[in-house]
Order: structure tokens, then sequence, then C-alpha cells
């Protein structure tokens, strides 16, 4: 499934910027999936390919590379670059509201030309010696959250979004490539094997 366009953005596919040929999400163009993309899952992971503007030509704020939520911004997952410090962050958020963040801040964005592989797992009830939430950049881990507290109700969410958030300062301002959501937080040698 393609997904379809929000009514405030237009899909277009881009054939001289992907990692591996062929299509890839334009830069500052969104996809809307349908929620049952997520609705279902209480572990999964995400998955993607992704360039982004460097920091002297990076006008967004909280771009988003995957976003998906409730009406009231509960019940949340999203992988974005926070503007203020050009840091990659993975964010949940609960059905009461209780976020908490990943956040890696050795500033990854080396321009459009160049793609990173950004995966984000979660585990919704982790074994001892397990994490609930890991974030990779280019196959290693870059940082984890043990506790689930900030899990979200999946079954909650009303948009699945990819390449923005619905406003014009989420927009990615970037290319992302070869996207996956899987029903399974996948492991430390699974994510390095798909780098």
């Amino acid at each position: 499934n393609r997904g379809t366009a929000p009514t405030n953005t237009q899909y277009a596919a881009q054939t001289s910027t992907s990692k591996f040929g062929g299509l890839a999400l334009d830069s500052g163009k969104a996809l809307m999936y349908p929620t049952s993309v997520m609705t279902g899952l209480t572990d999964f992971t995400i998955n993607a390919w992704v360039s982004d503007a460097d920091a002297a030509h990076d006008t967004g704020t909280n771009q988003k590379i995957f976003i998906t939520k409730d009406g009231s911004g509960n019940n949340q997952v999203s992988l974005e670059r926070d503007d203020t410090v050009d840091n990659l962050v993975y964010k949940t958020v609960s059905n009461g509201g209780t976020s908490n963040s990943i956040t890696y801040s050795t500033n990854p964005w080396t321009g459009t030309s160049n793609f990173h592989m950004i995966t984000a797992t979660f585990r919704n009830n982790p074994e001892t010696g397990e994490n609930c939430k890991v974030l990779y950049y280019n196959g290693s881990s870059v940082g984890t959250t043990a506790a689930s507290t900030s899990a979200p109700t999946l079954s909650n969410v009303n948009q699945v979004r990819v390449g923005g958030d619905g406003t014009s300062q989420g927009e990615w301002l970037g290319f992302i490539d070869d996207l996956i959501i899987v029903p399974y937080a996948a492991t430390s040698d699974i994510v390095s094997a798909w780098y």
C-alpha cells in the first residue's frame, strides 16, 4: 500500500536522489497511511534510509521522518529532527500523556545526497536485560530506554504519516527511501544485517 497524500501536501516520487535506485519520497512531501499500519502492534520496528539538509540549509522545525498519534497528540511514536540543535529524536507518548525521548545529539545530517539508516525499535514488555526502546543510527545503537512508562496505545491512533506531520514546519526537507515497519522489536544483529 503506497498510502495517500494528505490534503495539504502532494505525493512525489523522486528517481535521482534515492539510496537504492528507483523511487524515494521527495523532499518536502508527505504520505499518510491507513491507521491499520500501526493499530494492531504492541512491539514494532521502524527502519528507513534518510537524508536531510545540513544545518546551514535547514529551515524546518521538528521535521518528521515518521509520526503516528491520536487526536490529542497522545499515543504518539515519532522519529524527527529537533531543529533547535539538529538532534535525531525518537519520541513516544503514552495514552495518559507521559512522554519519553531518546536523543542522538551528534549532528547526523550531512546533506541531501548522503543517506543514513535510522531504526527505532519498541518492545512493550521487555524482559530482564532487554530495553523497551532502542534508537539506531547506521546500524549501531545510539540510545536506549529500559522502562515502558511512555508506551503508546496504538489502537487509539488516528493518523500515520511519513515525511511530515501535516504542518509546513514539520515537513522532512530531505529524502526518505526504503521505509519498513515490522511487527517485532528487531534485535541488534538484525539491524546490523539490514545496514
